[in-house]
């Protein structure tokens, strides 16, 4: 992650915390994501999400594109709960595709073992 994109999270994260809760946005949604990956040590190039339509608990999901490099496009599902984000591979009942799209993506999901 570029010193940049480091700082952009933290302030973003930051901001979340001061406020007492959690921004609902694809931007919060990629930062989410990342940190989860990162403390993984995986390697990112970048992560897009987009709005879903659809909801957990009543938070939006995201459709979100991980760019590992080589190139390396993995599609994750992430919500951001009051209890904290979470991913298609934590929580399996998490949905961001319409029903008549799911398989497709479920065969392209990279599973986590």
């Amino acid at each position: 992650m570029s010193c940049r994109a480091a700082l952009l999270a933290a302030a973003l994260l930051a901001v979340v915390a001061a406020c007492g809760g959690h921004a609902d946005t694809p931007g919060a949604a990629a930062a989410a994501l990342r940190e989860r990956l990162e403390a993984r040590d995986l390697s990112i190039r970048s992560i897009a999400c987009l709005d879903s339509g659809l909801e957990l608990e009543g938070a939006t999901s995201y459709r979100c594109t991980v760019n590992f490099g080589d190139p390396h496009l993995v599609p994750y599902c992430i919500a951001l709960l009051d209890s904290g984000a979470a991913t298609d591979r934590e929580r399996p009942g998490l949905r961001c595709y319409p029903p008549e799209e799911e398989q497709r993506y479920r065969e392209n999901a990279w599973l986590e073992p």
